[in-house]
């Protein structure tokens, strides 16, 4: 799902990392995706260098509706922007307001679980691949987007929405809710009372305690926010990013208002895995179009 660690600034060494992973993590990787149905157990630390920080956005998530998958079966495509804070600069609250958006040929049935979505991710300092996320997430072209939430602690990637250390409190959207496209939300993760707390749309939806990470994920060290395809190898990549539009059109999806606790916000353009079809275009210091279509 994310990137860890500070952001690359070629694509190229991210892919080789990520293909040095998958590699070492092995046929391992087959039961790592979590589901509804088994929340408990959790991906195996990707093989990298204990003293190198790096982005990395895997392994891959198949959506939660389908069952376990094979995590390396599936080709990833990003287009990111991101902040890193200076240290004694962390940030307890950050936010962003997405369009939401029915991406075309999003595949999903008994042979393969295309998905494409828009999220924010709030990176942990002192700790190797170490999140909350949350954003909207399509799986198929006959249902709706969802609202969507995500941990990791040290490389290893838990489940979605509830089950595995999400709780629900607030009236805000429960994750896994169907989301209108053409609407706006707006996400915030801010950090107080010993939990990360998800509020969408200024109402609170619900937290993770800290507990999760010992108490050792109080702030946040950097944000990454961007759009992602994931298609099953073997197949073309026809899925659509956003709405399908690339970035220099005025209507392709938007991330904006983009704001923290505190200091400056400053985004960054960084991984563009493929952006011939999908890319980023920054619009503002706090917003940017993203997105593109499928090669179908």
């Amino acid at each position: 799902m994310t990137l860890s660690g500070t952001f690359p600034r070629a694509a190229a060494a991210l892919l080789a990392t990520v293909a040095m992973s998958i590699a070492a993590l092995g046929s391992g990787l087959a039961s790592a995706v979590q589901t509804v149905a088994n929340p408990a157990s959790s991906m195996p630390s990707p093989a990298v260098d204990p003293g190198e920080r790096l982005a990395y956005h895997g392994p891959p998530q198949r959506p939660w509706a389908h069952g376990p998958a094979r995590a390396g079966a599936y080709n990833y495509y990003y287009a990111e922007a991101n902040q890193d804070f200076a240290s004694g600069a962390f940030r307890t609250r950050l936010a962003a307001t997405f369009t939401v958006h029915h991406p075309a040929q999003v595949v999903n049935n008994s042979t393969r679980a295309d998905h494409s979505l828009g999220e924010m991710a709030v990176r942990a300092p002192n700790l190797k691949f170490t999140y909350v996320e949350a954003g909207w997430l399509q799986s198929g072209t006959k249902t709706k987007p969802q609202l969507f939430v995500f941990w990791w602690r040290n490389g290893n990637g838990h489940c979605y929405n509830f089950g595995c250390g999400f709780v629900r409190a607030g009236k805000g959207i429960r994750p896994g809710s169907a989301l209108s496209p053409g609407t706006k939300i707006r996400i915030a993760w801010s950090h107080h009372d010993h939990k990360w707390w998800l509020s969408v749309n200024g109402k609170t939806s619900g937290y993770y305690p800290d507990k999760l990470w010992d108490g050792k994920f109080t702030k946040a060290e950097g944000v990454q926010i961007f759009g992602e395809v994931a298609v099953r190898k073997g197949y073309r990549d026809c899925d659509d990013m956003g709405n399908g539009r690339r970035p220099g059109k005025p209507k392709a999806a938007k991330v904006f208002d983009v704001s923290y606790s505190s200091g400056t916000v400053d985004l960054s353009k960084g991984n563009v895995t493929a952006p011939n079809r999908y890319d980023l275009t920054l619009t503002g210091n706090g917003s940017f179009r993203y997105g593109g279509p499928g090669i179908c």
